[in-house]
């Protein structure tokens, strides 16, 4: 057994020293983001990856490890002050004291929907470096300018592609609030920034997108890094690897590298059960007229990042970096939330069997057809919840159901207010607040359009139509409603389409959301229940409906 020395590095990384050992050198390279630095003579890595090591090699006898070692997000919340400050409420000043002690390496808050992640975030970045530079989705700035607006800050809102010629940001811009889709364009002028925080950050999951590549830069070049989410992993754990590595630069190391010897181990090989598999590469049609399996020729061998592994060992990476409470964790104290799943026959052309949960767009058709058949159930539905005296919010995926649903409430004399991508912010504002007038009313939103960063508190039913395969924008829909302000139960309302692709995105969900919540327990356990699944019957049911429709995936992922 060898004696290793744990160490912190003055850019707040961590290192383990030690004399050369095999099985410590392949221990560290399986743990992604561990890396062997000579000038330091040491592997380096963060203190999560850190802490993975040397608790492996303490549990595999191969060394005995001393020097402290990195304190996970717990700890420091134990030894948060919680300075006493009137704009805050008592949790909400434990996640300033964390952003403060962790934005240095990357700090990502998680906190649920609606319990004032724009405040904690705003009050935090007032006691750090400035200037600092807020990215979040458009429809968002005027929502941080009026928060901030209310606890005595000002923030700056840049607007348009066209910044000043050789301007840069400066240290009396303060705190300046910029949208994504304009972030490439004003990156010259941002760079000089201190702190960057990132508004429903999960908006860079894909790594390739200008946005992404654009809010790396940025980040990067900053001191301070924050990122908040109430979902920052929205469907499988891919997802999170660009949003960490924004955040922490090489923390969970190489996405992918092809497997070889003395290769350290890439993110998705790790936590994403990363695998070749053969494909059909035949054209459609020949794949329809002949059912026997596909010669060598006709095949393709692909990478498949879409599964999950190791998400224990995941979770516990997380804790050094991201805090995130419930509502019931914070005993923030809401009217009660219920869930319901109506269960509805469809006419017989509703149903369409040609797709499979591979083929997004093929998928989302047949969402789309199903979502058709279940509008007058949810226009009758709003209609009655109205009638009792509740707001209620009807959700839609696309743009052409939601219009729909207007279009039908309009016939049958009843107003309705719609909010889509097609409006500009500011004519969503208007939206909302003329919703938010004329209470009881209904108001049609899209789900991309209105399922983050909105304060719809003052609407108590939701009605989701058409349903979505990535969970986080079910959950995110639902926290638009349940959320401080809000004076009623709020009763969210799922309909499904009897012996549509409903039953199989329904089951799919429940998967889902464990994966979710096992790796950023950001999901509500109560979720499963509340659709009346057990997890058993759910990937019985998932397995049967697959069969039955002739697919071969059996596996959820």
């Amino acid at each position: 057994m060898i004696l290793a020395t744990c160490t912190r590095l003055p850019d707040h990384r961590w290192a383990l020293h030690s004399p050369y050992n095999r099985a410590f050198v392949e221990m560290a390279r399986a743990i992604p983001g561990m890396r062997w630095n000579g000038p330091v003579g040491a592997w380096v890595g963060y203190g999560d990856a850190v802490t993975l090591l040397a608790r492996g090699l303490v549990a595999a006898k191969v060394a005995k490890v001393t020097g402290s070692l990195p304190p996970a997000v717990e700890t420091l919340s134990g030894r948060c002050a919680a300075t006493a400050d009137p704009r805050l409420r008592p949790y909400q000043a434990v996640g300033v004291d964390f952003v403060r002690q962790v934005s240095r390496e990357g700090a990502l808050l998680t906190d649920g929907t609606g319990m004032g992640k724009t405040r904690t975030a705003l009050i935090a970045i007032e006691k750090l470096p400035l200037p600092a530079v807020i990215v979040c989705p458009a429809n968002l700035k005027r929502t941080w300018q009026r928060e901030g607006q209310k606890i005595g800050l000002d923030p700056l809102l840049l607007f348009g592609t066209r910044p000043p010629a050789d301007g840069h940001i400066h240290k009396s811009d303060g705190i300046v609030v910029v949208n994504y889709d304009i972030v490439g364009a004003w990156l010259p002028y941002l760079k000089g920034a201190a702190t960057v925080a990132f508004d429903e950050v999960h908006a860079l999951t894909n790594a390739s997108s200008k946005r992404s590549v654009a809010c790396k830069e940025l980040a990067h070049a900053a001191r301070h890094r924050i990122g908040l989410s109430a979902t920052p992993m929205q469907n499988r754990p891919r997802e999170l690897w660009n949003v960490v590595d924004t955040l922490s630069p090489g923390r969970f190391g190489h996405f992918f590298i092809h497997p070889g010897r003395n290769k350290p181990t890439s993110y998705v090989a790790r936590y994403c059960d990363a695998h070749q598999e053969s494909i059909d590469i035949r054209p459609k049609e020949e794949r329809e007229d002949d059912d026997s399996p596909p010669p060598a020729e006709c095949t393709k061998l692909v990478w498949n990042f879409n599964g999950s592994s190791h998400v224990d060992e995941l979770h516990e990476r997380l804790r050094y970096f991201k805090l995130g409470r419930t509502k019931a964790e914070v005993k923030l104290e809401l009217p009660a939330m219920q869930r319901q799943t109506i269960e509805l026959d469809v006419p017989r052309e509703a149903i369409e069997n040609d797709w499979n949960l591979e083929n997004k767009s093929a998928a989302r058709m047949a969402l789309m057809l199903a979502a058709q058949a279940k509008i007058p159930f949810a226009v009758d539905l709003a209609i009655e919840k109205h009638a009792e005296g509740s707001s209620v919010v009807i959700w839609a995926y696309e743009k052409r159901i939601a219009r729909a649903i207007v279009q039908q409430l309009r016939a049958v004399r009843h107003d309705a207010f719609l909010a889509t991508g097609d409006d500009t912010e500011k004519q969503r504002d208007m939206t909302i607040q003329r919703a938010r007038a004329a209470r009881p009313s209904i108001l049609v939103a899209t789900t991309r359009a209105m399922g983050t960063g909105i304060d719809l508190s003052f609407a108590d039913v939701s009605i989701a139509v058409e349903l979505d395969y990535v969970p986080g924008g079910l959950v995110q829909g639902e926290g638009r409603l349940d959320r401080p302000g809000q004076t009623n139960p709020v009763l969210c309302l799922y309909l499904v389409a009897l012996g549509t692709i409903d039953e199989v995105i329904r089951d799919r969900i429940v998967g889902k959301l464990q994966v979710i919540d096992a790796t950023v327990g950001a999901a509500d356990k109560s979720f499963c229940a509340d659709l009346k699944l057990d997890e058993d019957d759910a990937f019985a049911a998932l397995r049967e409906s697959l069969r039955e429709l002739g697919e071969e995936y059996a596996r959820i992922t």
